[in-house]
């Protein structure tokens, strides 16, 4: 909200700063219902990440994941996480995501 890009989500979810949803999975399952609430189809949802939480979190939810060298995290990190798919740039993402292998 801070940076004005709210207006570009129709839904937000993250951990709370009570210390509940503390567990990226958690964090994934709420999103996904509310994705569906919404009426929405999420069978084709990917999750991106720059971390392992965020692989480990999408396996945990049975959801397709990608790591992107572009964040926080490093290319080992992500393939010891187990990520489906490793991409270094937005474009590379785009491109995977448009053609899967």
């Amino acid at each position: 909200e801070h940076l004005g890009l709210l207006q570009y989500f129709d839904i937000v979810a993250g951990s709370l700063l009570d210390g509940s949803r503390d567990k990226k999975e958690l964090v994934i399952e709420y999103l996904l219902k509310e994705i569906e609430a919404a009426g929405l189809d999420c069978s084709k949802s990917i999750m991106i990440g720059d971390r392992n939480f965020d692989i480990e979190g999408a396996k945990v939810c049975g959801l397709d994941n990608m790591g992107v060298t572009f964040g926080y995290g490093d290319r080992e990190e992500l393939q010891k996480a187990g990520a489906m798919y490793i991409v270094d740039s937005a474009q590379e993402m785009t491109e995977c995501i448009l053609n899967p292998s």
